[in-house]
């Protein structure tokens, strides 16, 4: 909710269709999980199709330990020989021209994902754009 209230302004200059289903509570950094999230739906809207409003959908499904996030969009897509290539720190598929931005984002997104005991990947999305596919795991409670 918080990060959706971030990027209201962008959101709405793009005229995007944000589709958040019920996510879980988790237990974890909180600063960190709202950088993840406000980095993916960033992207989502910043790769999207010239003249075609961005369609972002973000789900959470339950897994052994955790859960599975997904951030879907219909955006420009990442060719597949790129799609680990991402998370790396400065790697950029484009120019600064073309679109801004440091080549931090989601290399940082990979951190905040590890640092949960989790780990991310990107793939294409149904309708040819990305989904970003990422699993938290819940922390273990400490042993008294």
């Amino acid at each position: 909710m918080h990060v959706q209230q971030d990027l209201a302004s962008a959101i709405s200059s793009k005229s995007a269709k944000l589709t958040i289903e019920n996510l879980p509570n988790l237990r974890g950094y909180e600063t960190e999980l709202r950088l993840l999230f406000q980095n993916l739906l960033s992207n989502a809207l910043k790769f999207s199709r010239p003249d075609t409003p961005p369609e972002i959908h973000v789900s959470a499904t339950p897994v052994a330990g955790g859960w599975k996030f997904s951030v879907r969009d219909n955006g420009i897509g990442i060719a597949k020989e790129h799609r680990e290539k991402i998370f790396g720190v400065f790697k950029r598929l484009h120019t600064k021209q073309e679109y801004p931005g440091t080549g931090i984002g989601l290399a940082h997104c990979k951190k905040v994902v590890e640092l949960h005991n989790g780990h991310i990947w990107a793939e294409e999305s149904s309708s040819g754009g990305t989904q970003i596919g990422f699993i938290l795991k819940e922390p273990e409670d400490e042993k008294t």
